[in-house]
């Protein structure tokens, strides 16, 4: 082998291991990468998470406030339709032929209400 060539040996070898080692680190970095993407990922999962228990627990006590406020509103509008229905009873014992009346009245007032509201 002459001079020359064990040069070149020499060179390919260098290049070869510089390659090697290039490689080696660019696996590391890689691989460090890898578990810094993960454990990211991992944290977003974790936020994700947390925002939606966050959210269904907001809209769990907004459906019971909900459910709450309807159920007093219907309690009182029963309430106020007995007293009506009470108060109604109480003035056809004293007064049946205004009763009548009115209520006649008010159907023929629903009837032109309706009437207008179909011809448009």
């Amino acid at each position: 082998m002459t001079g020359t060539e064990r040069n070149i040996d020499d060179a390919v070898l260098e290049a070869r291991r510089a390659a090697e080692r290039a490689a080696e680190r660019a696996s590391d970095a890689a691989e460090d990468f890898g578990d810094e993407a993960g454990e990211r990922v991992e944290d977003v999962i974790d936020a994700v998470g947390e925002v939606i228990r966050d959210v269904r627990d907001g809209a769990s006590g907004a459906v019971e406030n909900v459910a709450a406020q309807a159920s007093a509103a219907a309690s009182g509008a029963r309430e106020s339709l007995d007293e009506g229905v009470a108060y109604v009873k109480a003035q056809y014992r004293e007064r049946p032929g205004v009763v009548i009346a009115i209520g006649a009245i008010a159907v023929l007032a629903l009837g032109l209400a309706i009437k207008a509201l179909t011809r448009r």
